[in-house]
């Protein structure tokens, strides 16, 4: 499941597993059986639910769709910034507005529609945006009503079917789950009338996802596909997609280079908590892109050879294939209240997030106070939330962090963080502390706090 991106609530508490796109984190429930592994990284955790998880961060870490998420992101935090520092630059709420309106895409869109009977038609509307994440969602008219397969259903059944190709090739059951989101896809299929393995439905699934609308391209394809000879379409369908594919990862290569020079004209001083480590998760998300171009469809060559005793080392090879991964594990039964419940853990011992935890917690915690200033939905208000008694939100470290304010003042941790004692030289800072210190421009260039 992905967290929705402007979410006060910690899914974890009720769900096996959840991955957050804001702060790049898969949360697990760890498994009450342990797992034997001779991978200390991958003992005690429950397999199905870490695929699908781990389905989502591939899905933010090696395609244009999540170098555009990060991008807004960061755009988002650095104008809501400035504008703290400065209310009457109009540019800064114009950008605000424009950020908020490309993150909305990954919110869920059937909110009401909980199942999926008899499909009468689907329509997708044909607009011309090459350039940004902008398509509506597709609407599938049933029984019920309408159901929309926008960015949201897209990503949740791709994880879905990497769940299922994975629990079907390794003898591991798979739990049951709700048709909506995660079975939109394959009631399209049927819908059409074909017949296509999970394996070639990565193979649509991960090519779709290399354009900025891959909703609208899945179902392109699989209109497509429907009209192929059924005992042929396998034949010419890989090479066909991956040329596909190939061709438009090169088409935003100029988005991909503009968006890397930003971050180094925007970052020009030495700073670890916020332009380092922005320019260094850019460089890690174009990367990964470059590696898709060779080898677009990496996930589905790594579950065509996975079986129950090689999968440790296959999912390793996944993993690390995109660089690291960062994983809170929660003991189950635990009350998530109680301190020392959940770990954090880099999955790659040398990098670039396991030398710098801190700094990464701390621009984690910036962008989770930025967000804490925005309300309103037509109309969008900025305005501090140490004036506005009404909201609360945890620390998005709260359940693994072992600091001092979260043994003596846990309270304030989980609901106002930024309620926390300034930051100065003299005392113990938290990250949360020290991002609301850098938060405030006037701070940028003083003392940078361990």
């Amino acid at each position: 499941m992905i967290t929705q991106p402007f979410t006060h609530e910690d899914p974890l508490n009720s769900l096996a597993g959840s991955y957050s796109p804001r702060y790049m984190t898969i949360k697990l429930l760890e498994s009450c059986d342990k797992v034997n592994s001779t991978e200390e990284r991958l003992d005690n955790i429950e397999f199905p639910p870490f695929i699908h998880e781990l389905s989502h961060h591939i899905q933010n870490v090696s395609t244009i769709l999540g170098l555009a998420h990060f991008d807004a992101l960061i755009c988002l935090w650095q104008n809501v910034r400035n504008y703290i520092y400065d209310s009457l630059d109009t540019r800064d709420s114009t950008e605000i507005k424009k950020s908020l309106s490309t993150l909305k895409y990954w919110q869920p869109n059937n909110k009401k529609i909980t199942r999926l009977l008899n499909i009468k038609n689907i329509i997708a509307h044909d607009i011309n945006v090459t350039d940004k994440i902008a398509y509506p969602a597709v609407e599938i008219e049933c029984n019920d009503g309408i159901v929309y397969f926008g960015l949201h259903e897209f990503l949740e059944c791709m994880a879905y079917t990497m769940e299922r190709f994975f629990c079907t090739k390794t003898g591991i059951e798979i739990a049951g789950i709700k048709p909506i989101p995660y079975k939109i896809a394959d009631a399209v299929i049927q819908h059409y009338d074909i017949e296509i393995s999970d394996e070639y439905l990565l193979i649509i699934f991960s090519s779709s996802l290399q354009y900025t609308n891959p909703h609208y391209q899945f179902y392109l394809i699989i209109d497509e596909v429907s009209k192929l000879p059924k005992e042929s379409f396998n034949i010419h369908l890989q090479d066909f997609l991956h040329n596909r594919a190939r061709e438009y990862i090169e088409i935003n290569s100029g988005y991909i280079a503009k968006t890397k020079k930003q971050c180094v004209e925007g970052f020009p001083l030495q700073d670890k908590s916020h332009g380092d480590i922005i320019k260094d998760i850019v460089e890690i998300i174009d990367l990964n892109i470059k590696k898709r171009k060779d080898r677009i469809f990496f996930e589905v060559e790594i579950f065509n050879k996975i079986n129950s005793e090689n999968m440790l080392s296959q999912v390793d090879k996944l993993i690390l294939h995109f660089g690291e991964c960062i994983i809170i594990r929660q003991k189950p039964f635990a009350n998530p209240d109680d301190v020392g419940v959940s770990k954090l853990a880099s999955y790659k011992e040398n990098g670039m997030l396991s030398h710098n935890v801190r700094e990464w917690e701390v621009l984690q915690a910036a962008i989770h106070y930025t967000i804490m200033h925005i309300s309103g939905h037509d109309s969008i208000d900025i305005k501090s939330p140490e004036e506005n008694e009404l909201i609360t939100s945890p620390c998005p470290h709260y359940s693994y962090c072992l600091h001092d304010n979260r043994r003596s003042s846990g309270d304030i941790c989980r609901n106002t963080p930024w309620k926390h004692p300034p930051a100065h030289e003299k005392i113990n800072i938290c990250p949360y502390q020290k991002a609301v210190y850098k938060t405030k421009l006037e701070n940028y260039k003083k003392t940078n706090f361990s």
